[in-house]
């Protein structure tokens, strides 16, 4: 989360998703519209249940900071019985879900 982001929290618990075929890692990106993947990140469900904010951030290696350019939470698929939101991507890489602080 960036210095800046006041009331930002980084939820704990990280997703790594990639795709090995042979030992070899497949590059996924830049999907063409209307194709995403879905990635299941696990969250405290009290949050859910108390109505934070959540975001999708990935690892953005070239900036050396979690960025959301690019993945959405899908608000239909958040479950706060089995804690976890689904966050939607067009490529695959680290991601973790974080919170607004409540209101």
């Amino acid at each position: 989360v960036a210095p800046d982001e006041q009331g930002v929290t980084l939820a704990p618990g990280l997703v790594s998703a990639n795709l090995w075929d042979q030992g070899e890692l497949v590059a996924i990106s830049d999907l063409p519209p209307g194709l995403r993947i879905a990635i299941a990140i696990p969250v405290d469900a009290s949050l859910l249940d108390q109505g934070a904010a959540f975001e999708c951030r990935f690892w953005d290696q070239a900036a050396g900071r979690w960025s959301g350019e690019g993945v959405e939470v899908d608000t239909s698929a958040v479950s706060a019985g089995g804690g976890y939101i689904t966050c939607e991507s067009s490529h695959l890489t680290d991601f973790v879900a974080v919170y607004r602080a409540f209101e």
